[in-house]
């Protein structure tokens, strides 16, 4: 194999200064100058680059005086290299950096359908006494449907939203806590708690050896900051065990005053609905709002499972001990005490990250970034799919019969040896679920872009490298609702709206699927009548105000693109077509122009280069752009060949030889 490297020559100036003092800092280092001259400037920076880029670190002395051998085969070198981690780690925080998947700390992810919040009441003994609860649970009392589960008569106190009780507290009675609550041993506190007597307590010192990643709030660990806990007390709506349960229609009948709301309430009771009063005894997911809101029977699952902990009664209450920004996974300088909202977060990233890892490592067809089926989840991923996703279905979406979510990643898929503790244990999904398309249907993406336009303009900037750029157009005012349309503004839009068209299946700010047959993308009432968009008054004329949509319909119909007897699904009017294909097409319209292989050369070259391409750079990019797409080993689309064809080019070697005088101006000479 030939050894690309430039041949040594003499130097002259400052490069034989700069050459000499190199000299002498290798013989501090412990190698011979006599060693070293046989390697140019230009060459030791040219290693020193590839090492970082490949390697992700300087080279080592040891590397150095390997490279310094006569026989030393840079091209063998670096083959070795690009089937490392560490090169596979390079690529993707260039492809991590370009989609800028971190959802911050400002998104808040907290569903009352999966979050426990406490309370803190007096005991028979009148001590302090910790009640785990939900919001939105459905009750089997008037007094306290979708509410805390006891009263103001049997505590003393009102318990207002998101905050601590108030009022003066009384001993709540031993027979109203058996009645109305349920002592349980948690999923946080026990590893084995499926078993019929969980016995593997918490321990943050043996648990770390076993479960490495998970640790808890100290608020979960003890009431009182010395003594563990052992078990809690919740409420006995949310020890419910089912999976499954049957609609239970509200117990409230009666009239409310807001003002003044009856049985020592802070907010009226919900009277039932016509859904629930149509559908009482029919059986629904209990891992969803409408289970959670609809049936008193529906709980937390075994372990309270399907549910997440916190330390208070606040909207957001610690929960685990993570990161504050995590670095490489889990690794971070510091740690603090997060809410559970936060433990999503930290997971949905890694996930992104293994997904790219293993296309990178492996040297699969790059075009799965987006089109590929698989992923990789962990123990807490496992639990969110399971319990913690299908919570954000389905809502207003049961008028129109949506009750059993149609998730973008199928549970059954999901390994059946993870637990919610098994935090770096990653194991592959290989087939996710017809809905699934590569980075698109994460919940990392759907979060960090929540807008349908957001969605499609990321991935139009970093897989077509495009961007959309109006001019100095003047805009004048318009009430036309057609943006591809309207004057000025059809300059970005009329490429925009189709593209992001293909997400109007997927919710803005979820990843909550639309299923066609439950909700078509264009309704035409005379020949396709719809009783659900009938009843929500979904067919009404724009121009008038007299008539407008309710909000059953509004959330998922558009109002601009609506008539007397027709509507659209919210997003898709400038191509229903894209609406009905999904993100799965927009995948295979991305990668199969000439633009996508164009793209990811110029943005490696780019990365690598530490510069923006010119016209200067066109035929090195044809050239990455060609090498990429004819691959290596029979894979087309091979990351590995266009960064092996880089960094042997003449470019890249000489991406780093600028002068001290370039430097100091700038880099102007």
């Amino acid at each position: 194999m030939t050894t690309v490297m430039s041949t040594p020559r003499p130097l002259r100036g400052p490069g034989r200064r700069v050459s000499i003092l190199l000299g002498a800092l290798l013989g501090v280092l412990g190698f011979t100058t006599d060693a070293s001259a046989t390697r140019s400037l230009a060459d030791y920076r040219y290693f020193r680059s590839i090492s970082i880029d490949l390697q992700g670190r300087m080279p080592t002395r040891a590397e150095i005086a390997t490279f310094e051998q006569d026989s030393f085969d840079l091209n063998g070198w670096i083959d070795q290299q690009l089937h490392t981690a560490a090169y596979a780690d390079r690529v993707r925080r260039v492809y991590l950096d370009l989609l800028r998947l971190e959802v911050g700390s400002s998104f808040q992810f907290v569903q009352s359908e999966t979050v426990l919040r406490r309370v803190s009441v007096l005991g028979p003994d009148s001590k302090p006494m910790n009640i785990y609860f939900r919001l939105g649970q459905r009750r089997t009392r008037q007094e306290t449907d979708i509410a805390f589960c006891l009263t103001q008569a049997e505590t003393g106190v009102q318990f207002p939203h998101f905050a601590d009780p108030t009022g003066t507290p009384i001993a709540v009675s031993q027979a109203v806590l058996d009645k109305y609550t349920r002592v349980i041993k948690p999923w946080w506190l026990y590893r084995d708690y499926t078993s019929q007597s969980p016995a593997d307590l918490y321990d943050p010192i043996k648990w770390q050896q076993k479960t490495p990643g998970f640790a808890l709030a100290a608020g979960l660990v003890s009431d009182d900051g010395i003594n563990p806990n052992t078990q809690i007390r919740v409420c006995a709506e949310e020890a419910s065990l089912g999976q499954v349960a049957p609609v239970t229609t509200s117990p409230f009948t009666g009239t409310c005053d807001p003002k003044a709301p009856p049985f020592g309430r802070l907010d009226c009771p919900p009277k039932p609905s016509s859904y629930e009063t149509k559908h009482t005894g029919e059986m629904v997911d209990c891992s969803t709002t409408t289970g959670t809101g609809l049936s008193s029977q529906c709980g937390c699952g075994v372990g309270l499972e399907r549910c997440m902990p916190g330390a208070g009664s606040k909207f957001e209450n610690a929960a685990f001990v993570l990161p504050s920004h995590p670095v490489a996974g889990l690794q971070a300088f510091d740690v603090t005490e997060q809410a559970q909202s936060s433990w999503a977060r930290v997971f949905w990233g890694g996930e992104a990250e293994a997904f790219l890892q293993d296309i990178i490592q492996n040297d699969k067809d790059f075009r799965q970034v987006l089109t590929g089926k698989q992923t990789w989840v962990n123990g807490p991923l496992a639990q969110f799919y399971k319990s913690v996703a299908p919570g954000q279905c389905c809502g207003s979406g049961i008028s129109y019969g949506y009750t059993q979510p149609e998730p973008l990643l199928d549970p059954t898929k999901l390994p059946a040896d993870l637990t919610p503790f098994d935090v770096e244990k990653w194991e592959q999904v290989p087939d996710r679920g017809p809905h699934a398309a590569g980075i698109m249907t994460m919940p990392v993406f759907l979060t960090k872009y929540g807008s349908r336009r957001a969605r499609a303009h990321v991935l139009w900037n970093a897989f077509a490298c495009k961007d959309f750029i109006a001019g100095n157009v003047a805009l004048k005012p318009s009430t036309e609702p057609d943006l591809t349309k309207r004057d000025g503004c059809n300059l970005c839009h009329a490429t925009l709206e189709p593209l992001s068209a293909y997400f109007s299946r997927i919710q803005e700010s979820t990843w909550t699927f639309l299923p066609p047959d439950k909700f078509p993308t264009y309704v035409d009432k005379a020949q396709s009548p719809i009783a659900a968009l009938t009843n929500s008054n979904c067919f009404y004329d724009p121009n008038t105000i007299t008539t407008t949509p309710s909000r059953t319909c509004s959330d998922y119909y558009d109002p601009a693109f609506t008539t007397p007897t027709t509507t659209t699904l919210r997003g898709a009017y400038s191509s229903h077509e894209h609406a009905d294909q999904g993100p799965q097409a927009l995948a295979q319209y991305l990668t199969s122009t000439s633009q996508f292989e164009s793209c990811v050369a110029q943005n490696m070259a780019t990365a690598m280069l530490g510069r923006t391409l010119t016209a200067d750079d066109s035929a090195l990019q044809a050239q990455l752009a060609d090498q990429f797409s004819k691959g290596e080993g029979g894979v087309t689309y091979s990351m590995r060949a266009l960064v092996r064809a880089l960094v042997i080019s003449d470019a890249y070697k000489k991406a780093n030889n600028l002068s001290s005088t370039a430097w100091r101006t700038g880099g102007v000479k």
